[in-house]
């Protein structure tokens, strides 16, 4: 056997053990390098409340979406204790989200009653106790080509709907449906009523 083909065997040997021995030792080395990210990722998402996605318009008496993903516990007391039934448990792939209470504007709005039941009824402290003045779900955002009154007609209904009134909702000099920032709560009436074709008026909800 000449030199060539001694190299040539020693080459293949050395190849076929790595094969046999070195590469399958990386292979299992790869997989639990992936299986402790994974498991980093998980805990750190169990750990770490998502507040990722469109914002969520929560019911009155929220701080902030991080203080109250942390602070409620999904009894869904608010939720019972609503006169209107218009907080419900959310529906979400996200454990962190799934079965917290939120409202839906455009379908049953926050109407601020009286007795804020929703946040009598929390027992942990997500909702916390706020005059409904003071509430602040939200910012309504008024698409004034969308309003009826663009188009001429003396449609009042937001305005005359909202529970605030004019501290919250009027009319500008030009005769506009114009959002008093520092008055308006955020409770989606004028979202629920708003007459037009395209609804006028969207909730911002506050994060």
């Amino acid at each position: 056997m000449n030199q060539d083909d001694k190299e040539l065997l020693r080459r293949d040997f050395f190849g076929a053990l790595f094969a046999r021995v070195v590469e399958p030792v990386f292979d299992v080395v790869e997989k639990k390098i992936d299986q402790i990210g994974k498991l980093a990722d998980r805990l750190a998402d169990e750990a770490t409340p998502s507040t990722s996605g469109p914002p969520i318009l929560r019911p009155p008496g929220v701080l902030s979406e991080a203080h109250f993903l942390k602070a409620c516990q999904r009894t869904n007391e608010c939720v019972a204790a609503c006169p209107v039934k218009a907080i419900r448990p959310m529906v979400s792939p996200n454990p962190n989200l799934r079965n917290t209470p939120h409202i839906i504007p455009e379908a049953l709005a926050c109407v601020l009653c009286e007795e804020m039941a929703c946040i009598a009824a929390c027992p942990s402290g997500a909702l916390l106790p706020t005059p409904r003045e003071k509430v602040r779900m939200g910012l309504a955002v008024v698409h004034y080509d969308l309003c009826l009154r663009a188009d001429g007609e003396e449609c009042r209904v937001c305005l005359d709907r909202c529970p605030l009134g004019e501290r919250a909702i009027r009319l500008d000099g030009q005769g506009a449906v114009e959002v008093v920032a520092d008055g308006c709560t955020g409770c989606g009436v004028c979202v629920m009523v708003c007459p037009a074709p395209m609804r006028a008026v969207a909730i911002l909800p506050h994060t």
